[in-house]
C-alpha cells in the first residue's frame, strides 16, 4: 500500500493514480536503476524516475 513522504511530489503521483492505500507492485527496474515500472492497482503500469519512486512509502 502506498503513502508519500514528499508532499510536493505527492500531488503529481496522486494525479497519476497513486492514491494512498492503493496496492502497487514493482514490475521492472532498469539495469542502471532508472526508470522503475510499477503496476498501480490492477489498472495500469506507470514508469517513474528513481527520485520519484523512492518517495512512495510501502507498508
Amino acid at each position: 500500500m502506498a503513502s508519500f513522504q514528499d508532499t510536493k511530489l505527492a500531488l503529481k503521483l496522486l494525479e497519476m493514480g497513486c492514491l494512498p492505500g492503493t496496492v502497487i507492485k514493482l514490475d521492472h527496474k532498469a539495469p542502471l536503476g532508472c526508470p522503475y515500472c510499477i503496476t498501480v492497482g490492477d489498472n495500469y503500469q506507470l514508469s517513474l524516475r528513481k527520485s520519484e519512486a523512492i518517495t512512495i512509502l510501502l507498508s
